[in-house]
């Protein structure tokens, strides 16, 4: 019976070993395995918010540009310049109805835009809309007091057409004070130019990037800085540390940091650990206006090393705990034990070599309270962090989807209300909707494949076709008033803007066509118009 006994302490002390060794091993591999996909998940995360920033700067660059080549902009800037010169009166209070009805219907649809302003040459403001939290609003004539700063105006009165200037995300100033509470926006500023190619005036849309800020901070772990170019937090979890140049604060990140100012200097993005705070940190430069690189902002997310290692820390502490009086009993049961041990960390073991290759498991089970279930608990964390992120991800995909489908409602409201037509380089209409048919008394089975010469009036001669042909070949958009005849044989004036439409290699392959019915207002005022 002693031998037994004997027997029994020593294969229980062995098997006590072999637990500890497995747990070591496993304990290693899960804390590497982590490690490693944590951090791949946060490179993951950096690429594709910054690819998000990237597209969202882009969509509304897109906007402003097409915004202001819209016939109610390019109307109020000419008239209010010819009205200047004394040569005839301008009913601005028209005209601004008429913006606030176009705009409205645009914000609307956008509710990220804020304020939309437009400029005479002098920059000199003369419409302002507004949106915010109690509606949209227009402000009197009397009201307008904006003008653009000096610094501002310089720059953006040598933009060429379809050029524009971003400005960095900062806090919006309202009645020259910070508007309280807080909102981050960004202007793009883009020059109003004419059919002729004549500069009048200047238009600057405010955007809203509260929101877009919040969605950049969600994170399954760890957390997103923002920083501009001068070290200055755009986005920090800690609101105290944000604007901390305007707000007079000065927190500034890169005396923090001072080996991130010099690396930036150096490269776009990497990955850093910082041994003396044991934190992870992956960047990424993000170049907002490629006009001028030296402003730019990073984005980075920060993972100290014990969110890494919290649940294998925990887990470890957990079982030397449990380890003396775990080897009493072990002593006892050394039979009983050992039949189920094998099992259960077999499984367990499997399992983590799916997760290590990426497939999907499904939670182990946790009852009990021995050193497999805490190994166990430990495996359902790391998959719930996985499973975490993956939720994130698709949260990303979602808002992704939801700007794109934005910009459809945008695209379908110009749609509706204008009559658009497409054609290739050689002139044959490729699309045309529903308005540009009632324009033209044509039904869309017999435009489409037909050169846009079957609606040529004779009114204008070669030369003035050759020059539109040259403008928009050569990747310009084109705005003049054409007059056409219909299929009945009736003739109408149209206002016509042809915007080329390019490929990847910035090659031409279409054009874009936007129709506005004139024939009224070349019947009241022939003399003006011509």
């Amino acid at each position: 019976m002693k031998l037994f006994y004997k027997n029994a302490i020593i294969l229980s002390v062995l098997n006590i070993a072999i637990v500890l060794v497995l747990a070591g091993v496993v304990f290693e591999s899960i804390k590497n395995d982590k490690v490693e996909n944590i951090l791949s998940e946060k490179q993951f995360e950096v690429d594709f918010k910054s690819t998000d920033v990237r597209e969202v700067i882009r969509s509304n660059i897109e906007q402003t540009k097409l915004l202001s080549i819209m016939p109610e902009i390019q109307g109020i800037v000419k008239f209010t310049d010819y009205s200047s010169s004394g040569s005839f009166q301008f009913d601005q209070g028209f005209w601004s109805e008429l913006l606030e009805e176009k705009f409205t219907e645009i914000i609307q649809n956008n509710p990220k835009i804020h304020q939309i302003q437009i400029f005479d040459f002098s920059g000199n403001e003369l419409v302002h809309i507004i949106s915010d939290s109690q509606g949209i609003s227009v402000e009197e004539n009397q009201k307008l007091r904006h003008s653009m700063e000096q610094g501002t105006l310089q720059k953006v009165t040598k933009l060429q057409n379809n050029e524009v200037t971003v400005s960095s995300i900062s806090l919006n100033i309202l009645d020259n004070k910070i508007e309280t509470p807080h909102r981050p926006v960004q202007e793009i500023t883009t020059p109003v130019f004419l059919s002729n190619g004549e500069q009048l005036g200047f238009l600057k849309i405010t955007y809203d990037m509260q929101s877009f800020l919040y969605e950049l901070s969600q994170s399954a772990s760890g957390k997103t800085i923002i920083i501009d170019n001068d070290g200055y937090f755009i986005y920090h979890p800690d609101k105290s540390k944000t604007f901390g140049k305007e707000l007079g604060t000065q927190i500034n990140y890169f005396t923090e940091q001072p080996e991130l100012e010099e690396n930036v200097e150096k490269m776009d993005s990497k990955f850093h650990y910082d041994e003396q705070e044991k934190e992870y940190r992956i960047w990424d430069k993000i170049f907002f206006d490629k006009n001028d690189t030296s402003r730019f902002w990073v984005l980075l997310s920060v993972t100290t090393e014990n969110e890494l290692f919290l649940s294998v820390e925990q887990l470890r502490t957990d079982v030397q705990l449990i380890m003396i009086p775990f080897l009493v009993g072990t002593i006892i049961t050394t039979i009983i034990i050992s039949r189920h041990m094998s099992k259960p960390i077999e499984m367990l073991t499997e399992k983590i070599l799916k997760v290590k290759k990426g497939e999907t498991v499904t939670l182990t089970n946790t009852k009990g309270n021995n050193e497999i279930s805490q190994l166990a608990n430990a495996f359902n964390l790391m998959t719930k962090s996985l499973n975490q992120s993956q939720h994130t991800l698709k949260d990303y995909e979602q808002a992704m989807k939801k700007n794109l489908a934005d910009a459809k409602k945008f695209y379908n409201q110009i749609d509706q209300s204008t009559a658009i037509s497409k054609f290739d380089i050689n002139g044959n209409l490729t699309y045309v909707n529903e308005k540009f048919c009632i324009m033209t008394k044509y039904a869309k089975e017999e435009l489409i494949g037909q050169n846009q010469k079957i609606l040529r009036s004779g009114y204008h001669d070669e030369r003035f076709y050759r020059e539109m042909w040259k403008t928009i070949l050569s990747g310009k958009v084109w705005t003049g008033n054409l007059k056409n005849k219909a299929k009945d044989g009736s003739y109408f004036w149209e206002k016509k803007i042809i915007i080329p439409d390019e490929d990847s290699e910035n090659e031409i392959t279409g054009f874009l066509a936007i129709q506005i019915d004139i024939q009224d207002l070349m019947e009241k005022n022939s003399k003006d118009w011509v």
